[in-house]
Formats: structure tokens, C-alpha cells, sequence
């Protein structure tokens, strides 16, 4: 080395490190080496500071990757903040339909409460259970109000349990309205049926005192024939010897008496059963007339049904559209109206067997409609002929009176007093038998008319017991669709607790990612508050370092100028504090990736 000549500095392979970036560093005195004095005894320092580009730029990069992610890590949260907004907003609307629909399920309430009032007991302890029922929902909804209220970010699975317990209040709420129709109309048809026994027991009760108020009077009259016919014993003792001698010419006149009276009578009985014929005529068409309108009844039902089923298909069809993503619940619903479906036939089926057996009813009823008809052609064809015998035996009758008139003449004579008493005795007798004959006669027919009205009230008696167990068979019915309710009840229930888990386990998972999110902010500002009193120092120190760099550069050029050797040189330990620092930055870093990637999203 020449004392003359400055030594010559090295550019190629490192740098000086210049404080033009935004991020600076710490650096120790070690990058200072001491300065050699070969003349004079005083000593000289040069310092020198020296950083591989290398490193600069790898420190420079991961700077940027640091701040490119707390800037998504920023973003991030941001957008979770909004979601969660969104999402309470969305709550608070979902809120504001479940209160419609609760208010709506009050007043559907009130209303079968108004129309169910003085019904049967079963009836009111249906409506008990459906009220209890009512009450553990609206329980059950005043805590889901508690948890929405304190926990309004509940996600999109929540949201989806929502809809579908949406859909199944409102099948619910149809299934009521169908049971509150059900549940009218068999009260009508309750009211009519007893309104008809009604009558005929008031009809059977008129009929039984008329009958008893009839047997009083034919005994009556019995008494009174008795007394009559011992008072004209005596006088027909009397008569009886004077009777002999006109037995012989009487006889003819009593037989043909006799024959006219019974022929009379026969014409009366079938006149009278004629008339019977009539009135039975009468009540059987009323009655096909009935089961006419029965039949157009039940065949108005079974289009109503027919018409309910079609409506259900569509609609569980269009629930199917609308809800097709949920597959499960859908799968559901269609197993339970299937078996609704499979009522609803076989209530169509009952409906036509009852449909056939009527038919039939009416089909024999013109059966014997027709045979009594024929009877009937019969019966006049047998009232013609009587009336030709009739006319006849007037006929021989007459020659006959004449004859006898010849005779009378001649009798007249010893006649005249005996005359008035037979005549008197006749009429009596007469009289009587005519009343004895229409009184039995009476009697028989209201014997068959009881005959019949006991037939048609323990028709009517057997018919009611059928009806009775038929309504019994459907309260049973009702009571296993309200079964079939309380299952559903239970279901929302298990449902509603499953959310209640659901809402507890998000409300952890929120804190843990609040937890998270918090100690990750704290870890970003711990960093950047380092990172600023780091800079502050290095900024100090490089000013510091400069004017030292500056003075030490016009004593080295001075020592220059006198021929002092000053060695140049870069310590290690310097560079091995460089990488310290960068290997923490880059824990930091990964303590920050893991926290994001471990936690997890809210649902």
C-alpha cells in the first residue's frame, strides 16, 4: 500500500444503505470498524455501513406481503360486519311474519271457540287440547323471541328452519280449518238427526194415546152392546115362537142379506185397503224421493272430496316447485298427505258403498212398487166382478120382494103389531153390529198402524244406533288426527330445541371468532406500534449515524491526506441481528395466517 493514495471502496457486491423507504431497521454499532493509525500514535475511526441487497429486498417484500394481508384480514372483517347487518335485517323481517302469523292463529282461535260454544263434551276437550297446545307454542315462541332478540345474527340454516316451520303453520293452520269444518258439519248433521227423533218419538207418542184413548171407547161400547143385548134377550125370547113361522120365508131374504152385506163388506176392506195401498204408495215415493236427495248429496260430497284432493295434489305439487332444494322435508310432507290422500279415498269409497246400498233400497222399493200395483189391477178386476154379483142378487132380489109383497099383503093384518117391535129390535140390532163392525175394524187398523210405527221406530231406533257408533268411528277418527297434531306439536318442539342448540353453539362460535378477531387486531397493533418506535429509533439513529458518517468521512479523507491506512469492513453480528428480526416478523405473520384459517365461519 502506497501512504499516498486513498483506498478505493467496494460497489460491486454490496451497497450502502440508504433511508429512502418507508420501513427501517435497527442496526447495532458492530457494522463500525475501528480505524489503523501507522504514523502518529493518535487514532483514527472510520465507519462504515454496509447491508447486502439481497437481504434489503427480501426484508422489503415480506414488509409488503405483511401489509397486503392485514389489508385482507381488514377487508375481511368489513365484510362480515355487513353480512351481519344484513342478516339482523333479515331477522327483524322474519320476526315481523311469525308475529302475523301468530296473531291470525289467535283470532282462527277465537273464532272456533264463538262457533264451538254448547257442543259436546268430546268436542270441548278437543278444543282444551288444542288450547294447551296453543299455549306451549306460544311458551315455546316467547323464549325463541328471547334468543332472537339477544342473538340476532343467526345465519342462513336458521333462516331455512324458519321457512319450513312457516310452511308447516300454515298446513297446520289448514288442518285446523278443515277439522273446524268437519267438526260443523257433523254438528248439523247431529242437530238433524235429533230433530227427527224428536218427531218421531212425538208422533209415537200422539199415536199411543189416540190407541189408548180408542181401547177406553171400544170398551165403553162393549159394556153398552152387553146391557143392550140382555135387555132384547128377554124380548127375543119373546119373538122367538112368532119367528118360527117366518123362519121359512125369511130365509131366502137373510141369506141374500147375508151375501149382499158380506160382498159390501169385502168392497169396503178393499176399498179401505186400497186406500192404505194409496198412502203407502205416497210414503214410498216420499221416501225415494229422500234417498234421491241423499244420493245428490253424497254425490256432492264425493266432487267436494274429489275437488279437495285435486286442490291438495296442486298445492303440495307447487310446494314441491317452490321447495325443491329441500328435499328431506318435502319427502315428508308427502308421506303425510299421501296417507291423508289415502283417507280422503277411502272416505270416497265408504261414500259410494252407502251410494250402492241406497240405490238398491230404491230399486227394491220399485219393486213393490209395481207388485202392489199389479195387486191393486187385481183388486179392482175383483171389484168388478163383485159389483156384477151384486147387481144380479139386487136383480133376484127384487123379483123376490115382489113375491113377498103378495104375501106380506095378505100378512098384514096379524103382522101390524109385531111389526113395530122387529123393526125397532132389527134397527137396534143392526145398529150395533154396524158399530161393533166399524169399531173392530178401526181397532184393527190401528193395530196395524202401531204395528208399523213400532216397525219404523225400531228402524229408526237401529238406524240411530249405526249413526251413533258411525259419529263415534269419527270421533275416533278426529281424535287420531289430533294424535297425529300432537306428533307434529312434539316435532316442532324437538325442532325448536334443535335451533335453541343451534343458536347456543353459533353464539359460541361468534364469541370465539370475536375472541380471534380481537387478539388479532391487538397483535396487528402491538406490531405496528413496534414497527413505529423501531422506525423512530432507526430514524434517530441514522441521523445520528449520518453525522457521524459525514465527520467520520472528513476525518478519514484528513487522515487520507496524511497518509493514514484506514481499513473498511462489515461484521457479522449485524447481519445475524437483520435475520432475527425478520425470522419474528415472520412468526407474527404465521400466528396471523393460522388464526384466520382456524377460524371457522359462522353458519
Amino acid at each position: 500500500m502506497s501512504n499516498n493514495q486513498p483506498p478505493k471502496q467496494q460497489s460491486a457486491s454490496t451497497g450502502l444503505f440508504e433511508f429512502e423507504d418507508e420501513w427501517s431497521f435497527n442496526l447495532d454499532q458492530s457494522y463500525i470498524s475501528s480505524e489503523v493509525d501507522n504514523n502518529d500514535t493518535s487514532q483514527s475511526k472510520e465507519t462504515t455501513i454496509v447491508v447486502d441487497k439481497n437481504v434489503y429486498e427480501d426484508l422489503v417484500t415480506t414488509c409488503n406481503t405483511m401489509k397486503v394481508q392485514l389489508k385482507t384480514v381488514m377487508e375481511k372483517i368489513e365484510e362480515k360486519k355487513e353480512a351481519d347487518d344484513k342478516k339482523n335485517v333479515e331477522m327483524l323481517k322474519l320476526k315481523s311474519e311469525y308475529e302475523e302469523l301468530k296473531k291470525n292463529k289467535k283470532e282462527m282461535l277465537e273464532e272456533l271457540t264463538k262457533e264451538k260454544k254448547g257442543s259436546d263434551p268430546k268436542l270441548e276437550l278437543i278444543q282444551k287440547e288444542i288450547k294447551e297446545l296453543l299455549k306451549k307454542l306460544e311458551q315455546e315462541e316467547k323464549k325463541n323471541e328471547e334468543l332472537v332478540e339477544k342473538n340476532r345474527g343467526e345465519m342462513e340454516k336458521a333462516e331455512v328452519e324458519t321457512v319450513g316451520l312457516k310452511s308447516e303453520i300454515d298446513a297446520l293452520a289448514e288442518v285446523i280449518e278443515d277439522l273446524k269444518e268437519k267438526l260443523s258439519q257433523k254438528e248439523k248433521e247431529k242437530e238433524e238427526w235429533q230433530n227427527k227423533m224428536k218427531q218421531q218419538e212425538e208422533s209415537f207418542s200422539i199415536v199411543t194415546r189416540n190407541y189408548s184413548t180408542l181401547e177406553l171407547e171400544i170398551q165403553d161400547w162393549r159394556n153398552k152392546l152387553q146391557d143392550e143385548y140382555n135387555k132384547n134377550d128377554e124380548l127375543v125370547k119373546k119373538l122367538e115362537q112368532e119367528m118360527k113361522e117366518k123362519e121359512m120365508w125369511d130365509l131366502d131374504q137373510v141369506v141374500l142379506q147375508n151375501v149382499v152385506d158380506e160382498l159390501m163388506m169385502k168392497v169396503e176392506q178393499e176399498e179401505k185397503h186400497r186406500k192404505e195401498l194409496d198412502k203407502k204408495e205416497e210414503e214410498k215415493n216420499a221416501r225415494v224421493a229422500e234417498l234421491k236427495m241423499e244420493r245428490d248429496g253424497l254425490e256432492v260430497k264425493i266432487q267436494e272430496l274429489t275437488e279437495k284432493l285435486k286442490h291438495l295434489d296442486g298445492f303440495y305439487e307447487e310446494k314441491l316447485d317452490k321447495y325443491g332444494n329441500v328435499v328431506k322435508l318435502a319427502e315428508v310432507e308427502l308421506v303425510k298427505m299421501e296417507s291423508e290422500r289415502e283417507l280422503l279415498q277411502i272416505n270416497i269409497q265408504e261414500l259410494t258403498t252407502k251410494l250402492e246400498k241406497e240405490e238398491n233400497k230404491r230399486r227394491r222399493l220399485e219393486i213393490d212398487v209395481e207388485d202392489k200395483q199389479q195387486r191393486i189391477n187385481k183388486l179392482e178386476g175383483e171389484q168388478k166382478s163383485l159389483e156384477q154379483n151384486i147387481k144380479e142378487l139386487s136383480e133376484k132380489l127384487s123379483g123376490q120382494n115382489e113375491e113377498i109383497s103378495h104375501l106380506k099383503v095378505k100378512l098384514q093384518d096379524e103382522e101390524q103389531k109385531n111389526t113395530f117391535k122387529i123393526a125397532e129390535l132389527t134397527s137396534n140390532r143392526d145398529s150395533l153390529t154396524v158399530k161393533l163392525c166399524a169399531i173392530e175394524q178401526s181397532s184393527k187398523l190401528k193395530d196395524d198402524e202401531m204395528m208399523t210405527l213400532q216397525r219404523k221406530y225400531s228402524n229408526l231406533k237401529k238406524r240411530g244406533i249405526q249413526m251413533l257408533a258411525e259419529k263415534s268411528e269419527d270421533n275416533q277418527k278426529l281424535q287420531l288426527e289430533i294424535s297425529e297434531q300432537q306428533k307434529k306439536v312434539d316435532e316442532l318442539n324437538e325442532q325448536l330445541e334443535s335451533l335453541r342448540n343451534s343458536v347456543k353453539l353459533e353464539k359460541e362460535k361468534r364469541k370465539k371468532y370475536e375472541n380471534e378477531v380481537k387478539a388479532a387486531e391487538r397483535i396487528v397493533k402491538d406490531a405496528l406500534r413496534e414497527e413505529k418506535i423501531s422506525r423512530k429509533m432507526t430514524e434517530k439513529k441514522c441521523l445520528a449515524e449520518k453525522t457521524e458518517k459525514i465527520a467520520l468521512q472528513e476525518k478519514v479523507i484528513d487522515m487520507a491526506n496524511r497518509g493514514v491506512v484506514v481499513h473498511k469492513s462489515c461484521p457479522i453480528s449485524e447481519h445475524n441481528l437483520l435475520v432475527q428480526r425478520i425470522d419474528v416478523l415472520q412468526r407474527q405473520r404465521d400466528i396471523l395466517v393460522e388464526s384466520i384459517n382456524n377460524r371457522e365461519p359462522p353458519i
